[in-house]
């Protein structure tokens, strides 16, 4: 397979998994505990950032409120 499509498919399959994360309750729920970071500023959200592993500057990074599990 040619790089160019490689990484697209990479991309979309990233925003896929990364959408269908955001609405499961299980998976919110094992990041939220598994991530120590710092909540982010006023709006107390916690960023998650997702990143492909055959071509790590292929990422995606979602902002989600702690308290919707």
């Amino acid at each position: 397979m040619k790089k160019r499509i490689s990484k697209k498919l990479h991309k979309k399959f990233l925003n896929d998994v990364v959408y269908e994360i955001s609405l499961s309750s299980l998976w919110r729920k094992r990041l939220f505990e598994d991530n120590e970071e710092d909540l982010e500023h006023e709006y107390k959200l916690k960023r998650f950032v997702f990143v492909a592993t055959k071509h790590p500057m292929i990422f995606s990074d979602s902002l989600n409120n702690p308290d919707v599990i």
